[in-house]
């Protein structure tokens, strides 16, 4: 019984890497790719990804090019849950942005291997 739920524990995390994208094929965090936190400064500060860079769902379309500037640029966006890093996703892509994953919530981000930093 318990061999059984590990194996359905492990088959579900392995499920979530593949669908969040997070993980490059060899089954590692993808290091070259600059995370945007796109959560509130408040939920920010009380902790975030390591070398994450916030920039809230809300702006990203306008504050993106303050930070990054080449369109090509290999960036994944999280928030709490998904909802906020799905639309961030899609506002980066209306503006023409070409290599950008849901990371969707924290909690996946560290499931796929992440670091979660506190103040």
């Amino acid at each position: 019984m318990m061999k059984q739920r590990m194996v359905i524990i492990a088959s579900a995390l392995s499920m979530l890497i593949l669908l969040t994208g997070c993980l490059n094929s060899r089954g590692s965090v993808e290091a070259d790719r600059t995370i945007i936190d796109v959560r509130t400064a408040g939920e920010y500060s009380a902790g975030h990804i390591e070398d994450a860079i916030l920039i809230p769902y809300d702006v990203i379309g306008s504050e993106i090019s303050k930070s990054i500037t080449a369109k090509d640029t290999a960036i994944i966006v999280y928030c709490r849950s998904g909802n906020r890093s799905s639309i961030a996703k899609a506002a980066l892509e209306a503006e023409g942005w070409t290599d950008i994953k849901d990371g969707g919530g924290y909690r996946d981000m560290i499931a796929a291997g992440y670091k979660w930093v506190q103040p």
